[in-house]
C-alpha cells in the first residue's frame, strides 16, 4: 500500500506539475469558484494522528486529526468535517486532500477505523469534536461551531458517511458521499446506505467515470428491475426535499488498482476544488446548495 501510495503521489505531483510547467494540468478548475479553492488555503495546518481516543468500533479506534494551527484566530468558530476511510483504508492514502480543507478552516476528523460502513464509527468523530469543544482542556475548546458539521468518506466510508449523516438527527447537516458503491456490494444488511431514508440538510455524489463495477455512474436497468447499482440511481432515490447534486470526474488516469486511482481521484486538484466548493458554500450558508437538480461535471 505504501508503494502504491508513493506510485500515486508522483503522478499527482506530475499532473499538477507544481513550479514552472506551461500549461495547466489536466482538468484544472476554469470557473471563479473553483479557481479560489483549487489554491490552498490561508491556514497553516497541523495533523494530530492516534493521538485522541477513541471511537465505540470493536475494539475501538483513535482518531486522526487535520486542523487550523492557529485555531480560533480572529474570533473563528472552525466547522467540522467527519471523514470516513473505505475498505482498509487509511487517511495516509487522502492526506493532502485533508490537509486542502483543513487549509480552508476546517477541523477534519477521521476514525482510524478500516471498516466505516455502519457510520457509527464516523459519528463517533463527530461527537469527539463536539464533546472536545466544551471541554477546558482540550486546544479545541470553544473553537469549533457544533451547528456546521458535515460528513464525508470514500467508497466504503462513503456509505459510511450516508449512515452517520442519518444516524446524527440532524447533527450532520450535510453529507458527501465519493463513489459510492454500488448495492449489490454492499453485505451490511440494515447498515447498507438506503439515500431514501434522507430527510433534510444536502448531499453531493461524486464519482469517476471509470470505477465499474464498484461504483458505476449510471445503469442499463431501472432501479424497480436491479435496485440501486449506480451514483445515479442513488441520486434519484434521495427524495426531492432533500437538496441534491452529482458531480463524476471524467476520464481519471488509468492505474493497476481501484485503490491508485481513487487516491489520484481525491488528491487531484479538480476533485479538491469542487469539494472545497461545496463545503465552504456549506459553511456560509450550511444548508444552501448551488444546485438541486442533477449536474455532472466534467470536473
Amino acid at each position: 500500500m505504501r508503494a502504491k501510495m508513493l506510485f500515486a503521489a508522483l503522478i499527482v505531483a506530475g499532473m499538477v506539475c507544481v513550479g514552472g510547467c506551461p500549461h495547466n494540468p489536466p482538468n484544472y478548475p476554469t470557473e471563479p469558484i473553483e479557481l479560489k479553492y483549487y489554491a490552498t488555503g490561508p491556514w497553516a495546518v497541523s495533523v494530530n494522528a492516534g493521538h485522541y481516543c477513541c471511537d465505540s468500533g470493536t475494539p475501538p479506534h483513535p482518531f486522526d486529526v487535520y486542523y487550523p494551527t492557529n485555531l480560533g484566530a480572529n474570533g473563528f468558530m472552525h466547522p467540522i468535517l467527519t471523514w470516513g476511510n473505505g475498505t482498509l483504508g487509511s487517511t495516509t492514502q487522502v492526506d493532502f486532500f485533508l490537509r486542502h480543507m483543513a487549509s480552508w478552516g476546517f477541523v477534519v476528523v477521521a476514525t482510524e477505523d478500516q471498516l466505516t460502513g455502519p457510520g457509527q464509527t464516523i459519528l463517533d468523530a463527530a461527537n469527539f469534536m463536539v464533546h472536545a469543544n466544551s471541554d477546558p482542556a482540550s486546544p479545541f475548546f470553544h473553537k469549533l461551531n457544533v451547528n456546521q458539521i458535515g460528513a464525508f468518506g470514500h467508497s466504503q466510508g462513503a456509505g459510511g458517511a450516508g449512515q452517520a449523516f442519518i444516524k446524527s438527527a440532524g447533527l450532520i447537516k450535510t453529507v458527501v458521499p465519493i463513489e459510492l458503491p454500488a448495492r449489490v456490494w454492499c453485505t451490511l444488511g440494515p447498515n447498507c446506505f438506503e439515500p431514501a431514508n434522507l430527510t433534510g440538510g444536502s448531499v453531493f455524489f461524486i464519482d469517476g467515470s471509470a470505477d465499474i463495477p464498484i461504483s458505476p455512474p449510471t445503469q442499463s436497468q431501472p432501479p424497480a428491475i436491479i435496485g440501486e447499482q449506480s451514483v445515479q440511481a442513488f441520486y434519484d432515490a434521495t427524495p426531492n426535499s432533500v437538496r441534491k447534486l452529482r458531480g463524476t470526474l471524467l476520464g481519471p488516469p488509468t492505474t493497476t488498482s481501484r485503490a491508485s486511482q481513487t487516491v489520484l481521484m481525491l488528491n487531484s486538484p479538480a476533485s479538491t476544488a469542487y469539494m472545497d466548493t461545496w463545503a465552504i458554500r456549506r459553511r456560509g450558508s450550511w444548508i444552501s446548495c448551488r444546485a438541486t437538480r442533477t449536474r455532472t461535471e466534467h470536473l
